[in-house]
Parts: structure tokens; sequence; C-alpha cells
């Protein structure tokens, strides 16, 4: 991997971090999006960040036992 390849990869594990520390907050207080948000969310972002809605699409489907494995995963150095 280049220098390039490299910054680009921590930059999304970071946001991808970031995205499942707050879906599991969200989740565990109860104020999750709702499937509709959710939805619209994924439809605005799909044309221009297709890799990004698919995250969020999937982060979505996940219960706070899933969100919780994947952070585990993620913060793994």
């Amino acid at each position: 991997m280049d220098l390039k390849k490299t910054g680009n990869t921590i930059l999304v594990v970071d946001a991808l971090e970031v995205l499942l520390k707050v879906h599991g907050m969200r989740e565990a207080r109860g104020k999750a999006l709702t499937d509709e948000m959710a939805e619209h969310v994924v439809q605005e972002l799909r044309p221009k960040h297709p890799v990004l809605a698919a995250v969020i699409e999937r982060g979505h489907q996940m219960d706070l036992k899933e969100t919780f494995a994947a952070l585990i995963v993620v913060d793994v150095p």
C-alpha cells in the first residue's frame, strides 16, 4: 500500500468507527433513525457516494449486538 491508500484507508476506518458509535448510542437510547428517514438518506447519497450509502443502509439494519461487535473489529489496532 502506498501512502495515499494508507491515508484513505485510515480516514474510512475512522469515519466508519464514528458512524458505528453514533448508531450504537442512538440504538441504546431507542432513538435510532426510522426506516423512512434512513431510506431517504440512502437515496440522496447513492448517486454521488454509493459506498457510503451502502454502509449507512447496512448500519441501519444492525442491532445493538452487531454494532458493538463491528466496533470491536474496527477498533482493534
